[in-house]
């Protein structure tokens, strides 16, 4: 029982880092293709295509950033 709870900080910091890193990813992807997004596809295509366009790219990097963080 003891070595159970010796082992709970170690687990949640673990958790801990790989949701960081997976924060930090998608917010940092996110925040670049939402500029790129704004400034060069927007003013070309408009709104809502624009961001139709990005939708899939984020979800990738969504889905590869989780998968690696886990691992």
């Amino acid at each position: 029982m003891h070595q159970l709870i010796d082992n709970e900080p170690a687990q949640w910091s673990s958790a801990f880092k790989a949701g960081v890193a997976y924060f930090v990813v998608g917010f940092g992807f996110g925040f670049l293709l939402g500029t790129f997004r704004m400034f060069v596809i927007v003013p070309a295509v408009g709104e809502i295509s624009a961001v139709m366009r990005e939708m899939p790219i984020i979800l990738a990097i969504s889905w590869f950033s989780s998968r690696c963080s886990i691992i």
